[in-house]
Order: structure tokens, then C-alpha cells, then sequence
């Protein structure tokens, strides 16, 4: 659950009865007074007020029924539960449902009157390019007048009001609850990254999206999903669910994307290179200032330029730039929008310190991602390309060889590292990176292995000459690294910025993260 700086008035207090906060759900079973008021929604025995109803979700590590008393202690009024709960005080009513994550959802809705229909919703899923989408999308609604919250991977942002992402997509009862704030303030809009896990746990059901957009489908969590196959079924759910008079916003060059306009629900409107696509992109140049495109849409050409680098980028560009124009907006204000949207934390970003090489930190952390990457970087200016990338502990092993193999087929030089290892051992991880690597003729002679990520990123900078670009890989905005079950404060851009003063004889105390 996030939160956030309380400003202004205080919020209005929801509150409705027991028996209506339930309807719409898989009732199994229900003990005590169903017309009791309930005052809040909480899922975590740790943010229960008085009068609260106390969902026990069924975790992959913990069970929420075990944590009851506590809720009942902090003043909850009642519980929810995927099973029997016995020897609950008296006054404290059980519902007992089939689905716990799917009530949550409902009641959540529920409890804060459907924010989802007195606000437009715009949703972003696909392996890659949701946080950028959402970037643009919110830089085009400023500069047409219009204000939007946004729920994403790196923060949560209302306004002037921002808190920090704990995951992609927040519980359901969270995402709810900050729709409701937006109304409250008179924000008209929630652009919102989707991801499969959300989607497969339910945090997103029943929501009324304005508008999907799907951007592709790579190899990523088949640690969660097995296959590409459940993947794709998983994020096509949402799709599926539309209501009428959505959009359906598609990337047509993408093989799934394919697939999902064949099953999608809503007005279905398509976007790439092809000249199937109902927004036609046509590049026109690139290069370290930015990207020069043309969309075309029902016989009108739109002229396009995205400071934000790279041929992915311009794909998010006209994602962004179709579900504007379908909502009616100006293409004037659009084509603005796009202009200033400069920088997005870890996506494409430059780290100039006053050195005669080019340092880029990006969150690529899938074969396809960094593959993308590394083209674009070749495309837009020919120069010695070193790339220092990791993969992450107790995630998709079978995509490791994979980037391995990327990077040294598009790179002049890799140093392998580590990532966030979780609890792998994370030099177990690089032996599998390399075996990837090994597939790329003439490869062993043009990486190493530096298992410490700042002595790895170090490295890069000292061997860096004039003219070369720099990349480094995988973790991109985050500000920590994940070693065991403990939260190590790390960031790239802070390591290689202070990295780059000291090589430049720029005098820093230490090189901390």
C-alpha cells in the first residue's frame, strides 16, 4: 500500500454497509451482521483503521488469515477470506468467497463508487515500452489542458504529489482508491501500467479501461507464467474484458499483437510499420537529439519528433499519439506533448558529467529489450559500443543466454555483472549469461566478468575513449540492488556519474551508491 502527502482538505469519509460492499462477488459463506458500516478497505493488517473490512489474501509466502487478530486489534469490523475463520469474536462478521483476490477487486470498486467510470482510464501492457508510453501520454494530456494521475514502475504521481512505486501495478483496493483521489481532485485522467502479474492476480478486474494499449510480447516472467503462451493469455484477458466503446490500441508489427486483434474487445485501432496499420509510421532520421517520424492516419500525415532516442521509442511515441488523437485531442497540443516529454528515468538516459564518450543507463532487462537498444545505438551513430549488463536472480533463467548472446553480437566489448541476485548466487547467474555468449563467434576475446556491479560499471568508464558510447544495462531507475532478501541502496546513474568525476580527476569524497 502506498500513500501519500496529505494536502488541503481532508478527504470526505467513505462508508457503506457490509451487505452492499459485497455484491457482485462469489459469496461462499457468510457469518454475523451484514449491515454493519464499513469505513476502509485494507488487504495488510498494518494499515487497518476502525471500521475497516480486513481482506486475508492467500500469498505466495503468507496467508492473510494468519494475520486476523492483529487486523481485529487495529479496529477492523469484519473479514473477508478465501477460507473458514474460526473463533472470531462474535460482532466480527466472515465472508467466505471463492475468489479473495477477485473481491477485493469488487469490493474495492465498490466501496469507492466506481472511480473508473467518472474518470477516463487509459491502460499500457506488453513486455516493453509501458513506462514511456505513460510518460508521453501524461506529457501530451498537460499540453492539451487536461490533468491525469499516473500508476507506473517508477512512481506513483498526482499532481505534485509523488510516491515512490512498490511494484508495476499496485493491489486493487490501492489502485481504486487513488482513482477516487483523482476524481476528488478533479483530475480527469489515469494512465496506469498493466502487467501480467496484475492481471493474473486480479488487480485490475473489473476496471473500465478507455483505452488498452498493447506494445509486444517478448520472452520475460516465465518464471510466473511457464510459457510465452500463458503470458500471451494472460495479458490478452484484459483485452478480452473491454467494455463497449473502448479502444483497443495494438502494435501490429509485433506477431502477438496479431493475435490479440484477432480476440480483443472495444474499437480496435493498430499502429507500427506496416502499411496494414491504421497509424502508419514512417522514420525519418535519428540521432542523439532525438527522433524524427511521420504517422499516418486516415489519409493525413502527422509530422513527429521525440527527444527520446531510439526506434522503440518511436513506436511508444505513436502509441501515445494514437489513443490522444482517438480521444479527440488536438494533434497540435499532441505533437507538444511529445516535444517536451525529455526524460524518463532509466529509459534512454544520458549521463553527462563533461566527458568525451557517451554514457547511457537503460532498464532493457529482456533479450528483445537490449536488442532493440543496442540497433538503435548502431543506427544513430557509428562508434565503439561497450555494454555492461547483468540478469536478475530468481526470474526467467531461459532468457539469460539470450541477452548474453545480444550483447556480443552488437556490442564491440561487454562486461558482465550482476544484476539484482536475489537469492542466486549471482556468479551462477553470469556462468549462464556466458554460455549465451559463447554461441557469437569470435566472443571470447571481447567480454569479461566483474561480479561487483560498480567495479563492472568502473571498468566500462576507464576503458572508454573519446567517441564511445557506453551502455549500461538491466536496472535503470531502480535505487537499490536486491542481494538475498535485503535492499542494498544503488544506482546506476549515481555510481557512473560519480564514476566518470573521478576519471575526468574531478575530486569525490568515494564512489558510494
Amino acid at each position: 500500500m502506498f500513500h501519500y502527502r496529505k494536502k488541503g482538505k481532508r478527504r470526505r469519509e467513505n462508508t457503506i454497509k457490509l451487505q452492499q460492499l459485497i455484491k457482485g462477488i462469489g459469496v461462499q459463506n457468510v457469518r454475523g451482521d451484514l449491515s454493519i458500516e464499513i469505513r476502509g478497505i485494507s488487504y495488510d493488517s498494518r494499515n487497518i483503521g476502525a471500521g475497516f473490512l480486513f481482506v486475508a489474501l492467500k500469498g505466495f509466502k503468507l496467508d492473510g488469515a494468519y494475520f486476523v487478530n492483529e487486523a481485529i486489534a487495529a479496529g477492523a469490523a469484519a473479514v473477508l477470506s478465501w477460507r473458514d475463520i474460526h473463533l472470531l469474536p462474535d460482532n466480527i462478521p466472515l465472508v467466505v468467497v471463492r475468489d479473495e483476490r477477485e473481491a477485493l477487486a469488487v469490493t474495492s470498486r465498490n466501496f469507492y463508487e466506481k472511480p473508473d467510470e467518472k474518470i477516463r482510464v487509459i491502460g499500457v501492457t506488453g513486455t516493453n515500452g509501458k513506462t514511456t508510453i505513460c510518460y508521453f501520454l501524461e506529457s501530451i494530456l498537460f499540453a492539451s489542458g487536461n490533468s491525469s494521475g499516473v500508476l507506473g514502475t517508477v512512481t506513483r504521481r498526482m499532481g505534485d504529489e509523488i510516491a515512490p512505486s512498490e511494484r508495476t501495478t499496485p493491489e486493487s483496493s490501492d489502485i481504486f482508491a487513488f482513482m477516487s483521489r483523482l476524481h476528488e481532485k478533479g483530475f480527469g485522467y489515469c494512465v496506469m501500467e498493466v502487467s501480467s502479474h496484475a492481471i493474473a492476480l486480479k488487480r485490475v478486474h473489473g476496471m473500465k479501461f478507455r483505452q488498452l494499449i498493447f506494445t509486444n510480447l517478448t520472452q520475460d516472467h516465465l518464471d510466473f507464467h511457464g510459457t510465452l503462451e500463458d503470458y500471451f493469455r494472460t495479458k490478452s484477458l484484459a483485452f478480452q474484458e473491454l467494455p463497449d466503446g473502448s479502444d483497443s490500441i495494438v502494435n501490429i508489427d509485433s506477431e502477438w499483437g496479431k493475435s490479440m486483434i484477432s480476440i480483443s474487445k472495444g474499437r480496435i485501432s493498430t499502429y507500427g510499420l506496416s502499411d496494414d496499420s491504421d497509424f502508419r509510421i514512417r522514420v525519418e532520421g535519428m540521432s542523439f537529439t532525438g527522433s524524427r517520424f511521420a504517422v499516418r492516419f486516415q489519409g493525413k500525415e502527422h509530422q513527429l519528433f521525440s527527444p527520446i532516442i531510439g526506434i522503440p521509442n518511436i513506436y511508444n511515441a505513436t502509441a501515445a499519439f494514437a489513443a490522444a488523437l482517438l480521444l479527440g485531442l488536438e494533434p497540435e497540443a499532441i505533437r507538444e506533448g511529445i516535444v517536451k516529454c525529455r526524460h524518463i528515468p532509466g529509459r534512454f538516459e544520458k549521463i553527462e558529467e563533461g566527458q568525451d564518450f557517451t554514457l547511457l543507463i537503460d532498464y532493457a532487462h529482456t533479450d528483445d529489450a537490449l536488442e532493440n537498444l543496442l540497433i538503435s545505438l548502431r543506427e544513430i551513430m557509428e562508434a565503439r559500443l561497450i555494454t555492461v549488463f547483468g540478469c536478475g536472480g530468481d526470474r526467467d533463467r531461459l532468457k539469460r543466454p539470450k541477452m548474453g548472446a545480444v550483447a556480443a553480437r552488437l556490442s564491440d566489448f561487454v562486461i558482465i555483472t550482476s544484476d539484482n541476485p536475489r537469492s542466486e548466487d549471482p556468479e551462477a547467474i553470469i556462468s549462464e549469461i556466458e554460455t549465451g555468449i559463447a554461441t557469437v563467434g569470435g566472443s571470447s576475446s571481447k567480454y569479461i566478468t566483474i561480479t561487483d556491479r560498480a567495479e563492472a560499471i568502473e571498468e566500462a568508464i576507464m576503458m572508454a575513449q573519446k567517441g564511445d558510447i557506453v551502455v549500461i544495462a538491466g536496472k535503470g531507475h531502480e535505487k537499490y540492488q536486491q542481494i538475498g532478501d535485503t535492499l542494498i541502496p544503488f544506482e546506476d546513474k549515481k555510481v557512473a556519474a560519480q564514476l566518470i568525476r573521478k576519471k575526468m580527476g574531478v575530486r569525490v569524497q568515494n564512489v558510494s551508491t
